[in-house]
């Protein structure tokens, strides 16, 4: 029989991985390489990243802080299908809204591939755990064991990680905003050299 204790610490160490590709991909291409908070073309992917990071937050909770069944659970498996929706949305508007940045580069690509393996390794593991009345929607997750906990503290770990992170994507936006403006005002060729052209293709 597979050993209860082995399977919680390979979900771990997933979780783990994937935080850690996550947050490396958020903060080195999004934020700092491509700045895509700063370009227009890419705003829809931006405000994407930004939901999908909303979702994560109870997805973390749901599923790796607490031994969910019933409605939890099932409210979980939801959110766990939007963000699928999402991700498929994410991946159809990518390809256009990168294409003045040169698109998406290879190691970027590699970087989405093993994350969401990694992502969904982990919640493969933690539903294969759990009992078939676990899914019965009038369980209570009272009546499961809890899980882990070091799979519980790591499941609150990423949640709060991924507040901290929105929090700093929302702070760094509001800083570099006025001196954004500041910038432009000061270069008489930014609206020639650096501004989109519209729907009708005017600059």
């Amino acid at each position: 029989m597979f050993d209860p204790t082995l399977g919680y610490g390979i979900a771990t160490a997933l979780l783990v991985l994937f935080a850690l590709l996550g947050a490396f991909d958020g903060v080195y291409f999004h934020m700092i390489k491509y700045r895509l908070h700063e370009h227009p073309p890419a705003q829809l992917e931006h405000q994407i990243h930004t939901f999908r990071g909303l979702l994560f937050i109870p997805i973390a909770l749901v599923f790796f802080a607490w031994n969910s069944a019933g409605f939890l659970l099932w409210a979980g498996l939801g959110l766990l299908l939007i963000d699928l929706i999402a991700e498929v949305v994410d991946i159809l508007v990518e390809k256009k809204a990168r294409e003045m940045l040169g698109g998406i580069s290879p190691a970027e690509s590699v970087i989405h591939v093993t994350a969401t393996g990694f992502r969904m390794g982990a919640l493969a593991i933690v539903l294969s755990m759990k009992p078939l009345s676990a899914f019965t929607p009038t369980t209570a997750t009272a009546k499961l064991a809890p899980l882990p906990a070091f799979l519980s503290m790591t499941g609150w770990a990423f949640a709060i990680g991924v507040m901290i992170a929105l929090l700093f994507q929302a702070l760094l936006v509001l800083w570099e905003a006025p001196f954004t403006l500041k910038w432009r005002s000061q270069l008489p060729s930014f609206r020639m050299c650096c501004t989109y052209p519209d729907q009708n293709g005017v600059m």
